[in-house]
C-alpha cells in the first residue's frame, strides 16, 4: 500500500495485493465410513508409486488493485472516491471415468451394500479395515486401465482422467461517497456505485493419467435418450451427445477446454442517501437506496442437448415440437434485469451514559443470485420460470450497558425472506450425469436472541461469556425444477407423467414439483451456541481458556427426497410414531395386524362413519380426495406385519446433529525491546479434550434407492441405507504456533 498526501485538501492511495494458493481438499464421509476408519479419513487421496496423491486440488489467485482519492472540501465536507479492479482465478479438480466408479467410498463398495449376503459383507468389511487399496484411491489401477484402454482402442475415450473446473471472476468497481456535517446535529451522506463483472466458467483436461486422449462429447447422454422412456422420437444421436455440435467428436488433450465454456456478464449501479440526526441523548437515521442489476449468459460452445431442444422448437411439423424450447447455447442470451429498492432506519437512545437502547429496521428487494436463475447454465440459457427478487424485512433491538463491574449487550433479531431461490447440484450415479435441482418461491425466517457479558474478577483475571439461541427455518413449501445435463430428464419428469398430467403440474416443457420445505431448518451453523472464557493477563503474558458449546445444528436437505409426489397427499404428521401406533392398534385383530382392515380403513366414502371421516379430515382426506401414497409413501411392510415410518423417516427427514463441547487454550507473550520493536508469540490449542464426535456440517445425499420395473420406478427398501447422510467432522486436538516481529 502506498499513500501520497498532495496538500491539505487532497490525498491519494494505491493498494495492491494477491497471493496464489494451492491446497488439497477434503470430502464429506458417511458414519459407516467414519466407523471403519476415523474422523480424519479422506477418500480423495491414495498412494501412487509410494507417494500420497490427492486428486481434489484447489488453485486460487486473487490479484486486487484499488486506487482511492480523498478531497477535504471544507471542515465539514468530504468526498471519497475509489476505483478497484479484481481478478479471481479459481479452479477445482474432479474425476472423470468411463468404467467402475473411482471413489473408494462409493456406495457399492461399502459393506452396507451387501444387504442380502452376510459373508460378502464381512469380507468387504475386512478389506476396508486391512487393505489400503480398498480404503483409498487406487492410482496404479487407474493408470493400468488407461494403458489397457489405449491398447484396446487407441482412438477411444480415456477410462479415467482428472478434470479442472475453472470459475474465474473479473470485476471492476467505482464508488464515490460525499459527506456533509451540515451542523452539530445533522449529517448527510450521499453515494453512488457502479460495478461490472464477468464470470468465466469452463472445464479443462488436467491429467489424462497415461491415456491417449479424450473426446468432447457426453458419453452418458445416449443412456437415457428422451426417446427411451417418454415416447418421443429418438433424437439424432450424432448431434445430441456433442458438447459442441460445431466440432463433433473433437479430440482434446491436457490443457484443452472441453465439456462447457460460457460466461455470465453482469452490471449493477446504485445510489443511496442517508441522513443522521443527533439531539441530546437521541440519535436517529434514515436511508434509502435504489439498485439496478442486469445480467446475461454468453456461450462459447453449442451444446447438443440445447441444440436438439431448439431444433424441435423451430420445426412445428416435428411430432415432438411441443417439447422444444426456445433456448440458446452459443452466443449472447437475452439480458435480464431487476430493480431493487431499499429503505432502512433506526435510533439509539442514551439512557444514562452507561446504557443504550437501539433499534434498526430494513426493508428491501434483492435480486436472486445469478447462479440460481438459470436451469442449467452449463448447456443453455433457459431461466427458472417466474423468478422474482427476494423481499426482505429485517429488524433488531439491542441493549448495551457498561457499569462497573460488568459490561455487556443483549440483542433480539428477526428477518423474514419471501420469494427466495436456491440451486442444489449433485452427481446422479444412476443417470450418470450432473443434475441441477432448483427450488424457488419459498419463504424463510431467521430469529433469535444474543447476549454477551464481561466481568473483571481482578486486575489480572476477566471472565467473558456469550451465547445465542436462534431459530432459522423455512416457512413455506417451494417449487422445484430438476434438469440433467446429459438430457436424461431435462424435459420430462424422472417419474411417469400420466396423460392427464395428474401426477405433476406441468408448465409447457418445464416440470414443476412441490418441495416439502415448510418447517425444515436452514443449514446455517449451530442455532444454539455459547462459550465462557477466562482471560488472564500478567506482565505481558496472555492466557485464554475457553469452553464452547454447540447445538441445534441441522444437515442441509436434498430437495429430491422432499418432492411431494414421492409421498402422495399425506402430510408428514400422518407418519408420526404416535399416529402409526394408534392406526396399527385399530387394524390389529387378536394380536395380528390385518392388512385388509387397514386397506379398507383407507377408503373414505360418503357412507363412512363420522369418526372415520374425522380421523382422515385431520390429514385433509375426504371422499372427494382419495388417498394417494405417491411413489414411496406406503407404510405397510411387505410381509404385512405392521406399520412403520422407515421409508418416510429415512428419505424425508432432516437430521439434527448431536451437540457437544470443546475446550480451547491460547497462550501468548509480548516482549518489548529498547529500539521500539516487539516480539510476540502465541500458541493456540483447540479441542484439548479431543472430542471426535462433533460434526461441523454435511449434507443429505440426493439419490433415492430405486429400480425400474418396466416403465415404472419402484423403491428398493433394502437399499434405504445405501445413500446415507455425509458429514464433515471437527478435528480432534490441534495446535497452532504464531511468532511475529514488528519493527
Amino acid at each position: 500500500m502506498a499513500e501520497k498526501i498532495i496538500n491539505d485538501k487532497h490525498s491519494i492511495a494505491l493498494t495492491l495485493m494477491g497471493a496464489p494458493t494451492r491446497r488439497a481438499g477434503q470430502s464429506a464421509i458417511t458414519k459407516e465410513t467414519r466407523d471403519l476408519t476415523s474422523i480424519y479419513y479422506n477418500p480423495s487421496w491414495g498412494y501412487q508409486d509410494g507417494k500420497v496423491r490427492n486428486f481434489r486440488v484447489y488453485k486460487t489467485f486473487d490479484p486486487t488493485a484499488t486506487f482511492s482519492h480523498e478531497w477535504k472540501i471544507s471542515e465539514r465536507q468530504r468526498l471519497r472516491t475509489g476505483i478497484g479492479f479484481h481478478y479471481n482465478f479459481y479452479s477445482n479438480a474432479a474425476m472423470a471415468y468411463n468404467g467402475s466408479h473411482p471413489s473408494p467410498d462409493y456406495y457399492r463398495y461399502m459393506p452396507s451394500f451387501e444387504v442380502n449376503d452376510a459373508g460378502m459383507r464381512d469380507m468387504v468389511t475386512d478389506l476396508w479395515l486391512n487393505d489400503e487399496d480398498t480404503r483409498q484411491m487406487n492410482w496404479n489401477l487407474f493408470y493400468l486401465k488407461n494403458k489397457n484402454n489405449n491398447n484396446d482402442s487407441p482412438d477411444g475415450q480415456a477410462a479415467y482422467a482428472i478434470l479442472r473446473r475453472h470459475n474465474n471472476l473479473m470485476e471492476s468497481i467505482l464508488n464515490s461517497v460525499y459527506q456533509n456535517q451540515i451542523n452539530d446535529n445533522l449529517k448527510l451522506t450521499i453515494g453512488i456505485e457502479g460495478k461490472w463483472a464477468e464470470g468465466h466458467h469452463y472445464q479443462t483436461v488436467d491429467d489424462l493419467m497415461g491415456a491417449n486422449q479424450m473426446l468432447d462429447f457426453d458419453t452418458y447422454a445416449d443412456r437415457d435418450m428422451v426417446g427411451d422412456n417418454s415416447g418421443w422420437s429418438v433424437a439424432p444421436l450424432a448431434q445430441y451427445i456433442q458438447n459442441d455440435v460445431r466440432y463433433p467428436n473433437r479430440i482434446v488433450h491436457e490443457g484443452d477446454i472441453f465439456g462447457y465454456n460460457y460466461a455470465i456478464n453482469s452490471k449493477s449501479a446504485n445510489a443511496f442517501a442517508q441522513i443522521e440526526y443527533n439531539w441530546r441523548r437521541l440519535y436517529m437515521y434514515v436511508a434509502g437506496k435504489g439498485t439496478y442489476n442486469d445480467f446475461y449468459r454468453h456461450g462459447y460452445m453449442e451444446n447438443g442437448r440445447a441444440w436438439y431442444l431448439k431444433y424441435l422448437y423451430d420445426n412445428p411439423s416435428h411430432p415432438d415440437h411441443d417439447h422444444g424450447q426456445d433456448v440458446k447455447s452459443l452466443g449472447k442470451s437475452k439480458t435480464w434485469w431487476f430493480i431493487e429498492p431499499s429503505v432502512k432506519g433506526g435510533f439509539m437512545y442514551n439512557i444514562d451514559n452507561r446504557s443504550r437502547l437501539s433499534f434498526n429496521i430494513l426493508a428491501e428487494m434483492r435480486a436472486p443470485l445469478i447462479k440460481n436463475v438459470y436451469v442449467s447454465e452449463r448447456i443453455k440459457d433457459a431461466l427458472v420460470p417466474n423468478i422474482k427478487a427476494e423481499r426482505i424485512l429485517a429488524m433488531d433491538l439491542n441493549y448495551t450497558f457498561n457499569y462497573k463491574p460488568i459490561r455487556g449487550r443483549i440483542s433480539a433479531f428477526r428477518t423474514i425472506v419471501l420469494d427466495a431461490a436456491d440451486k442444489y447440484g449433485y452427481y446422479d450415479d444412476e443417470n450418470r450425469t450432473f443434475v441441477n435441482h432448483l427450488i424457488s418461491g419459498y419463504s424463510k425466517l431467521y430469529q433469535g436472541v444474543e447476549a454477551g457479558v464481561s466481568v473483571p474478577v481482578s486486575r489480572w483475571l476477566t471472565v467473558k461469556a456469550a451465547g445465542t439461541y436462534a431459530d432459522y427455518h423455512y416457512t413455506s413449501d417451494a417449487v422445484g425444477i430438476k434438469s440433467a445435463e446429459n438430457g436424461a430428464f431435462t424435459e420430462i419428469s424422472p417419474y411417469n407423467i400420466t396423460p392427464d398430467k395428474s401426477v405433476f403440474e406441468v408448465n409447457d416443457i418445464i416440470n414443476k414439483t412441490t418441495i416439502l420445505t415448510k418447517g425444515l431448518k436452514i443449514n446455517n451453523g449451530p442455532q444454539l451456541a455459547a462459550n465462557i472464557t477466562a482471560s488472564f493477563f500478567y506482565k505481558m503474558w496472555f492466557i485464554d481458556v475457553t469452553l464452547n458449546y454447540y447445538d441445534r445444528s441441522y444437515l442441509d436437505f436434498a430437495p429430491n427426497r422432499f418432492i411431494k409426489a414421492n409421498y402422495g397427499n399425506l402430510p408428514a404428521k400422518f407418519y408420526s410414531d404416535e399416529n402409526l401406533r394408534n392406526l396399527q392398534e385399530f387394524c390389529t385383530v387378536n394380536g395380528t395386524f390385518n392388512e385388509d382392515i387397514f386397506r379398507k380403513y383407507l377408503t373414505v366414502s360418503s357412507e363412512s362413519s363420522p369418526e372415520k371421516k374425522a380421523y382422515w379430515a385431520q390429514f385433509g382426506i375426504d371422499e372427494n380426495n382419495p388417498i394417494n401414497w405417491g411413489f414411496y409413501g406406503d407404510v405397510v411392510n411387505k410381509d404385512a406385519t405392521g406399520l412403520d415410518n422407515t421409508v418416510r423417516g429415512k428419505l424425508a427427514t432432516q437430521e439434527r446433529l448431536k451437540g457437544g463441547f470443546t475446550l480451547d487454550l491460547s497462550v501468548g507473550k509480548v516482549i518489548y525491546f529498547r529500539n521500539h520493536t516487539t516480539l510476540n508469540f502465541n500458541l493456540s490449542v483447540s479441542n484439548i479434550l479431543n472430542n471426535q464426535d462433533l460434526v461441523t456440517g454435511g449434507y443429505q445425499q440426493a439419490r433415492i434407492p430405486s429400480y425400474a420395473v418396466g416403465m415404472n420406478t419402484q423403491l428398493n427398501k433394502a437399499g434405504l441405507d445405501w445413500y446415507s447422510n455425509k458429514y464433515y467432522y471437527a478435528w480432534g486436538m490441534n495446535c497452532f504456533l504464531n511468532i511475529g516481529y514488528r519493527f
